[in-house]
């Protein structure tokens, strides 16, 4: 099984490209920001062009744990293993460690910042992005709609309600 180091560290393959929707609506985002692991910065950039993208630690992947197995198992197999285990710390209300969720709530309040003034487009991860949907939400943000679901280059739509919630003040 490749580490978590070889998979942060990698790009984008090269055969794999946005579909034709994001990338027309990446052309009218006034901003562009991304995680600052390598994928999501070629993400960002395959669908910035030649506009600037920031990159965020924050917004960086959240792992999931690694089931203890012994033996040798084909890749496919260690997937469907760890997002089994990542459904039942779901149901059981225990996916994100504390030090995770005060990551996600500084996201999520960079983010707010970063599109206080524009339409801002963010380039994240599945685990991180699945996170960052329920903190806007608790901030009053709306989401509008997904486009692809779960799936690489698929994006979801959220806009800031009426009377948004604001952020708590630093401490």
């Amino acid at each position: 099984m490749q580490s978590r180091v070889d998979y942060d560290v990698a790009g984008v393959r090269s055969s794999s490209r946005p579909p034709e929707e994001l990338r027309r609506l990446a052309t009218v985002a006034d901003a562009i920001v991304s995680s600052d692991l390598r994928r999501a910065v070629e993400a960002a950039g395959c669908l910035a062009g030649e506009r600037p993208v920031t990159s965020c630690s924050l917004l960086r992947e959240i792992p999931l744990d690694i089931p203890r197995v012994q033996g040798r198992l084909p890749i496919g197999l260690w997937e469907v293993l760890i997002h089994l285990k990542w459904a039942y710390d779901i149901a059981r209300g225990q996916d994100l460690a504390l030090a995770e969720q005060l990551r996600v709530q500084a996201a999520a309040d960079w983010l707010v910042a970063q599109a206080a003034d524009s339409n801002t487009l963010g380039v994240t991860h599945g685990v991180m992005r699945r996170a960052l949907s329920r903190q806007l939400t608790t901030l009053g943000w709306r989401r509008q709609r997904v486009l692809g679901g779960h799936r690489p280059w698929s994006a979801w739509f959220f806009e800031a309600a009426e009377t948004r919630v604001s952020p708590a003040p630093p401490r």
